[in-house]
């Protein structure tokens, strides 16, 4: 079995630009800070991914799907 902490560093969180309507419902839910706002950007970003629990809270909570888990092998 793989360790939490393991799974952390292996998966990521992506927003896929073109399915977000941009309701920063995924930023209101996150209890970390992962996902934010930036300056001169018109969607939300990952910025913390390191922070991520993996709680999936974002996932659900999009309207659209647009927001996905995948691995990373880096």
């Amino acid at each position: 079995m793989t360790p939490p902490s393991l799974m952390r560093k292996m998966l990521r969180i992506m927003i896929d630009e073109e399915r977000c309507i941009n309701c920063n419902m995924c930023i209101k839910v996150c209890q970390k800070g992962t996902l934010q706002r930036i300056e001169g950007k018109e969607k939300p970003q990952v910025v913390r991914g390191d922070l991520c629990m993996l709680c999936l809270s974002c996932i659900f909570s999009c309207p659209t799907g647009a927001i996905r888990v995948f691995f990373s092998r880096s």
